[in-house]
């Protein structure tokens, strides 16, 4: 028979035992049973349970900076480092590789120690808390023309339970710099029905780039008949309303033209607005558009 929460010969009992580890290290848990009636075999009563607690920091990179910068000219890229917990992380070390396409020219931050060589960035922090984290600035120019990624990674002894926040890539474009300027003229400027005008659009490359793949599209109204087409270089085509204009690689300084002549059906007065483009960066689009 049984009295009370006693157990009867043969019985058991289990008891859960929840922890949270506040460092890193071995721990153990020391538990023991005793009751009223005498136990002739003590050194069962009770025992230890010794584990490893690992810490572990959940540490991240994230990133600002241009999606482009012009061949010869300065981007500043930020990357930030956050430590997500629930351990301090020490010896932290986050290693920045700048692509062929960017000339890196200086790197800084506030916190830890940076070393350059060459295109790389070693960032070393001795200790980052739990928190909102720490920033590194770099400093690169356009090399070569073309699309490139900052590859950027960061490691520390404590485990990392999340390894994809640990990697970021930043990508970015070097494109030509260049400011294309259009103007033009027609002459006369009234005309009669029937009679001819001579347009003529001037391109200009103001530089400090040469320019390729540049393309002017000049609009013309029903009312007004293409007649002739010249250009001092490139290709050209008439459309059922507008004239587009290819004219080829531009030099830093150079000036291309298109000329056309066009004959008025009926009466009126229309604007004529023309447009240049390139895959460049252009630091004036003012200048792009004539009327």
């Amino acid at each position: 028979p049984r009295a009370g929460g006693g157990r009867a010969v043969g019985g058991g009992g289990l008891m859960g035992l929840r922890a949270r580890p506040q460092a890193g290290g071995p721990a153990s848990v020391v538990s023991g049973v005793t009751g009223p009636e005498p136990d002739p075999v003590g050194t069962n009563n009770g025992g230890e349970t010794v584990w490893e607690v690992v810490p572990t920091a959940d540490l991240a990179l994230s990133g600002a900076g241009p999606g482009s910068v012009a061949l010869g000219q300065k981007g500043v890229f930020s990357v930030t480092l956050s430590n997500g917990g629930p351990s301090t992380a020490t010896g932290v070390q986050v290693t920045a590789d700048v692509p062929e396409g960017l000339t890196l020219l200086g790197a800084t931050s506030e916190t830890g120690t940076v070393t350059v060589t060459q295109n790389q960035v070693l960032w070393q922090v001795e200790e980052l808390v739990v928190g909102p984290g720490v920033t590194l600035s770099l400093t690169a120019e356009g090399a070569i023309v073309g699309t490139w990624t900052n590859q950027m990674q960061v490691v520390a002894p404590e485990a990392d339970p999340n390894q994809e926040n640990s990697r970021l890539l930043m990508p970015v474009e070097v494109r030509q710099l260049a400011d294309l300027a259009l103007g033009g003229t027609a002459d006369p400027e009234t005309a009669f029905i029937e009679q001819g005008i001579a347009m003529e659009l001037l391109l200009t490359n103001l530089g400090p780039n040469n320019v390729e793949g540049a393309e002017v599209t000049q609009e013309y109204p029903p009312a007004l008949a293409i007649m002739g087409v010249e250009v001092s270089s490139g290709s050209w085509n008439v459309g059922d309303a507008s004239v587009s204009w290819q004219p080829g690689a531009l030099a830093a300084g150079a000036v291309a033209w298109l000329r056309c002549t066009a004959t008025p059906s009926v009466e009126g007065s229309w604007v004529l607005p023309a447009t240049a483009t390139a895959p460049v960066l252009d630091p004036d689009l003012a200048n792009n558009r004539k009327v």
